[in-house]
């Protein structure tokens, strides 16, 4: 196969050079021999399983393809002489097809991390392990800051209203269950305040195209993020109805007269069962 697109993050397309169409070449042959695909042509379904294959520029996905190009009989083992082959295609990988992408700086600095990444097998578990995180978060320092934005901010009106009713007079009868149950109440609030924001389809294009937040908002996952907030309204239904059930009410109906006597405002006589 003499050429192959290759997508990048402005363009799907590389010059046709001799590096170009050497780095083609590889790239289809490793994606062809993993999946059993022989000969020089494919079908559209197949296409499209490349192409979403190479779309992802992500590092971890740029690091499979890459040893799925060295490994040259899919065996998952490495010969001596496919490893020889490394530096080669390190330079096929990631520097050729960034010659369509700001003027290389990406291939470089992806080049680099391979080299890191690379030699960070031979280190000490912890420093694998903080190798990865550090590749994890450039990878993926978008969703780390929304998402520690907002669960900073669920935090914070957890806290908030959990204090809150600490210093009221029903904290006496119901104690900590009551703060719980208000703090979990504070997370819904929110949450079902955003949770219809990223499912609005026109603002969120809007947002995307017409501001600089696309820089550091990671608009495309806002369907992840719809799903997300979901999930922590259903914790938060959780934490504050089983808080009322199990703790709070059983609180208000053993009360002693006396404990009772501040509640009466708010609940009247003292019940006797739920």
């Amino acid at each position: 196969m003499a050429c192959f697109l290759v997508p990048s993050s402005e363009n799907a397309s590389v010059s046709m050079n001799k590096e170009s169409k050497e780095f083609s070449g590889e790239l289809f042959d490793a994606l062809g021999c993993r999946r059993n695909i022989t000969g020089d042509s494919i079908n559209k379904a197949q296409l499209k399983e490349f192409w979403d294959h190479i779309s992802d520029q992500s590092f971890d996905s740029r690091l499979k393809i890459f040893f799925d190009m060295v490994d040259k009989d899919a065996d998952g083992r490495k010969t001596e002489e496919e490893v020889r082959e490394i530096e080669n295609l390190e330079t096929l990988l990631l520097q050729a097809p960034s010659q369509s992408v700001r003027g290389g700086g990406e291939g470089r600095k992806l080049s680099k991390m391979l080299g890191e990444k690379l030699k960070s097998t031979l280190d000490h578990p912890s420093k694998r392990w903080y190798q990865d995180f550090k590749y994890f978060l450039l990878d993926n320092w978008q969703r780390a800051w929304v998402m520690a934005l907002w669960i900073g901010v669920m935090a914070g009106l957890f806290a908030y209203k959990y204090v809150q009713y600490k210093n009221r007079a029903v904290f006496e009868v119901m104690g900590h269950c009551v703060c719980i149950a208000k703090g979990a109440a504070e997370t819904l609030k929110l949450n079902m305040a955003l949770i219809l924001l990223p499912v609005c389809r026109n603002t969120i294009t809007w947002l995307r195209n017409k501001t600089r937040l696309g820089f550091a908002v990671p608009f495309d996952d806002n369907f992840n993020f719809h799903k997300v907030i979901a999930v922590a309204i259903a914790i938060g239904v959780g934490i504050h109805g089983i808080s009322h059930l199990t703790c709070d009410f059983p609180r208000l109906l053993h009360a002693s007269p006396e404990k009772y006597e501040p509640m009466k405002p708010f609940f009247e006589d003292q019940p006797t069962s739920y």
